[in-house]
């Protein structure tokens, strides 16, 4: 395919991609004008034999780039342990006119950027864990261990109904002190989470290695059923930059 078919049957992809993990929507042009830039460069000297998963995998290293960039130049493997919201990303990039759907985008910013990309390159892209695994450089397993616990901070995010506010601002004042709460004790927090992921991402390799496939984590994930499955394909559209008035999405 000529550069100009590529761009035109991957471009939404790659822009759906990047729709909800930029600081601002303007930035997103430019992340996909310097993902195609990149694939393009490497076609003219290797061939490649599957060019939208080359291209997530360039997506990816260009979004961590940018967010190095973005947030401090000592920020380097680790950004990936941190969510947007951590990273100083700000309100969503993505506006959907139904106020569940908008729970939903925002809510996809608050999990570690690792746990999104895996949740979206899952559910919106259908890739299998091994393909994922690939695109992140990474093993499936760690990706079963990222997918599940993205779904179930999901689950927990996307379940607990929005409290009114108080009228004497009690409420306020109590959100207040978690926030500053929550932040004293981020960045211990993210280091056991860290150390936790690759605990059991390592004792799920060596299940597979040892043949225990009694718990195939892939096989009872379906992208296309199940709770999380049906809330992402709400947003799908959204994502791609289409309009969300039809409540069929």
């Amino acid at each position: 395919m000529t550069n100009e078919e590529i761009y035109e049957r991957y471009a939404q992809n790659i822009m759906r991609f990047f729709s909800n993990k930029a600081a601002a929507a303007n930035d997103i042009d430019d992340l996909m004008h310097t993902t195609f830039l990149r694939y393009f460069e490497r076609c003219q000297r290797d061939e490649i034999r599957e060019p939208l998963r080359f291209l997530y995998r360039i997506a990816h290293h260009v979004l961590l780039e940018y967010w190095r960039k973005r947030k401090r130049a000592d920020l380097h493997d680790e950004v990936g342990e941190l969510s947007l919201a951590d990273l100083g990303a700000g309100i969503t990039t993505l506006i959907a006119r139904d106020q569940e759907k908008q729970r939903v985008l925002d809510a996809l910013r608050t999990l570690r950027l690792d746990f999104q990309v895996a949740v979206e390159l899952r559910y919106w892209e259908r890739l299998s864990y091994k393909e994922i695994a690939e695109v992140l450089d990474t093993k499936p397993a760690t990706i079963g261990v990222w997918l599940r616990r993205g779904r179930r901070q999901l689950e927990k995010l996307l379940d607990v109904p929005d409290r009114e506010q108080s009228d004497d601002g009690e409420a306020s004042v109590r959100e207040e002190a978690s926030v500053r709460e929550e932040a004293s004790v981020r960045e211990e927090a993210s280091a056991r989470e860290e150390a936790s992921v690759r605990e059991e991402a390592s004792v799920r390799e060596a299940s597979v290695h040892s043949g225990d496939t009694s718990r195939d984590d892939e096989d009872e994930d379906d992208p296309e059923s199940g709770t999380i499955a049906d809330l992402m394909e709400t947003v799908r559209d959204i994502a791609s930059g289409r309009d969300d008035d039809d409540d069929g999405l």
